[in-house]
């Protein structure tokens, strides 16, 4: 229920000398598993600074008797076992909502093929992601369009053009790049891909307010 901010604002204005004026930094956070705990991470965001930016994720499902395993943990290559973990999966995408974008909403996507070569078609998932994403913008929260480092976007244009027809308009890019080498990874196609599905903007945010940059 503590969180040291201190060693993360000291490298945060570490990294704005190290830059100057070249690049505009802001800090965010990612609340990942906010749902399984979310009085840790209530706890988590009223001790924090002001932060410009937060993505509520989900990287884990329930199983059936009730256990919390991360995603990458499935062994199987049987596309079952991957459908049943992805139907917790949606249960828990937007039960809490202090942050202000959903995070990469099909990761079990990348999992299955990158891990385990297993192929998934999410328009079974339509309904799902339907309401979810009501969900979101009726509270005014955006989804991202995660470029998976120049892999399948996370979610692809289907989903997109589906968040768009829905009347959702607050969407960020990111590249997820968890390497150097892979910030910014794709970014520019994918601002043509969201222009494609119908969207006029990308949003940014700052002190958590969205601003809106055109595509």
């Amino acid at each position: 229920h503590s969180y040291d901010w201190a060693p993360m604002l000291a490298q945060f204005r570490e990294a704005q000398e190290a830059v100057g004026g070249r690049i505009k930094l802001h800090m965010g956070a990612e609340l990942g598993e906010c749902s399984f705990a979310p009085d840790v991470a209530d706890s988590f965001l009223d001790n924090a600074p002001p932060v410009d930016f937060t993505i509520g994720s989900v990287h884990c499902y329930r199983t059936a008797s009730g256990e919390v395993n991360d995603l990458t943990w499935i062994t199987s290559t049987d596309p079952a076992v991957w459908y049943a973990a992805c139907e917790s999966y949606f249960e828990e995408l937007i039960d809490w909502g202090r942050f202000q974008v959903l995070g990469h909403i099909t990761l079990p996507l990348r999992w299955a093929k990158e891990l385990r070569g297993v192929e998934l078609d999410f328009d079974r998932y339509e309904e799902q992601l339907r309401h979810v994403m009501r969900r979101a913008i009726e509270k005014g929260l955006g989804i991202e369009c995660n470029t998976n480092r120049g892999n399948e976007p996370l979610p692809g244009e289907e989903i997109l053009r589906l968040y768009r027809s829905l009347g959702g308009e607050i969407i960020t890019l990111g590249s997820d790049a968890h390497r150097p080498e892979d910030v910014g990874c794709f970014i520019r196609q994918r601002q043509e891909l969201l222009r494609t599905c119908g969207f006029r903007y990308f949003t940014t945010f700052e002190r958590g307010r969205p601003l809106f940059q055109a595509l």
